[in-house]
């Protein structure tokens, strides 16, 4: 968030919202015991895609593209190349820019190039 430029003021405020964060889970018979939160968003937040949106950001700058080349959607990503072998090119720098930092990638079930 800082590197973003989020004034420090809500950086605070949201780390003071998920210090000690912790939850429960709810279904048709029941509900479990509270247990602490120690990775991921709040599940319902507001403030949640816009967490999940600067993060993507600073994880993706170095790989990350101007539209229509690049494009996030909630938390999918778009990647479009003129070729196949440019579109596989850009996939795995994506991929390894986000996995060295401990995300984990799942692949398109379509891989199309854009016209």
């Amino acid at each position: 968030m800082r590197k973003s430029g989020v004034a420090e003021k809500y950086v605070r405020v949201v780390q003071d919202m998920y210090e000690r964060s912790r939850t429960v889970v709810r279904c048709a018979v029941g509900q479990t015991e509270e247990f602490k939160v120690e990775v991921g968003l709040h599940q319902g937040s507001a403030l949640s895609p816009f967490l999940f949106a600067v993060v993507m950001d600073q994880l993706s700058e170095e790989v990350r593209r101007e539209s229509p080349y690049t494009m996030m959607f909630a938390d999918d990503t778009v990647i479009c190349s003129e070729s196949r072998e440019q579109m596989e090119e850009n996939l795995e720098r994506w991929r390894f820019a986000l996995e060295r930092r401990g995300m984990k990638v799942s692949r398109s079930k379509r891989l199309s190039t854009c016209v």
